[in-house]
């Protein structure tokens, strides 16, 4: 008797312990992202770029390159071939992250702190108020854009011709000898046989030298909102102790709203950006809620700059108000 209990107690186990073999659930990946935004190298060099998927461990990351004649991946490894762009891509899932890849001298290159900036995102938005760029990184700009460039003369404050909209004016006191012009070469969006704004102080009989880009005709900010960024793109040509840049933007009304961010540090002779949240100069008391028509009692500079210093130069590739 016994050993029959014993018997069904062992199959009554037998099946009590083994459960069905049910599929474990796929995990969908949330999200991919790269260490890296951007990335500048030389021709023949590598660098590894970092992708973290979440969840962890939810799918394995697959590489790409945009144009592997520039620069290729494997498993995250970047290796430089030839000068020029490209796009890394690290997909996971439906999910993926890039990194915009310069390789020799294509684009610009940042000389703060041994940084790289690929200036091709700035032209990547989706809606500009240009007030300065060449017609070559205008033309490659993928939104839409309103053109607020300088259609004048550079020329000391007073009324412009006729049809004038925009003139790049300055003023320097007691100064003869600034140099104050356009210079010619490649610019900062690895355009060549392009102009931009070249300015050198000279040796100054006061503090500083100004100038601005300044808006005469009729010109509507309106649509420029808290989510769109300021950028001027620059360089100083030389190291020269002390250069330093102060930017001031006026309201629509003609009342001056001074930023002084002490934009130019030192650029090492590369282009580098500065970049501002409109958000912030808006909280400031920046108005641009109306239309505006400048003349001399409505002063309207966007911006204007205030070089501190004599012996001071400095190159303005391109001034742009964006959102990204």
């Amino acid at each position: 008797m016994k050993k029959y209990v014993i018997i069904a107690f062992a199959v009554f186990g037998l099946f009590a312990c083994t459960e069905p073999n049910v599929p474990t659930p796929a995990v969908s990946v949330e999200a991919v992202s790269l260490d890296r935004e951007t990335l500048q190298l030389a021709v023949g060099a590598s660098v590894t770029l970092v992708a973290t998927v979440e969840p962890k461990n939810a799918a394995t990351v697959e590489w790409s390159s945009s144009n592997p004649a520039v620069a290729v991946v494997v498993n995250g490894q970047v290796t430089g071939i030839a000068d020029g762009v490209a796009v890394v891509a690290a997909a996971a899932g439906s999910k993926v992250a890039t990194c915009v890849v310069t390789v020799g001298n294509a684009g610009g290159q940042s000389g703060q702190g041994g940084t790289t900036t690929s200036f091709e995102q700035y032209l990547e938005g989706s809606d500009y108020y240009i007030f300065l760029m060449d017609d070559k990184a205008l033309s490659r700009i993928k939104g839409t854009v309103h053109d607020y460039r300088i259609n004048g003369d550079y020329a000391s404050p007073g009324n412009p011709g006729e049809g004038v909209t925009c003139t790049m004016d300055i003023w320097n006191g007691d100064v003869t000898d600034a140099n104050f012009g356009t210079c010619k070469g490649a610019s900062a969006f690895g355009d060549t046989d392009v102009e931009w704004m070249y300015w050198k102080s000279g040796s100054l009989a006061w503090g500083n030298i100004c100038g601005g880009i300044r808006q005469w005709g009729e010109c509507d900010f309106t649509g420029v909102t808290e989510d769109y960024d300021f950028i001027i793109i620059y360089r100083t040509p030389r190291r020269l102790a002390g250069t330093s840049v102060s930017v001031r933007l006026f309201s629509t009304t003609g009342g001056e709203h001074a930023v002084n961010s002490g934009m130019i540090s030192q650029s090492h002779g590369e282009w580098d950006v500065a970049e501002w949240s409109m958000a912030e100069w808006f909280a400031d008391g920046l108005d641009w809620s109306q239309t505006i028509v400048g003349s001399q009692s409505n002063v309207v500079y966007t911006p204007a700059l205030v070089v501190e210093g004599g012996g001071r130069e400095l190159e303005i590739c391109a001034i742009f108000c964006y959102k990204k």
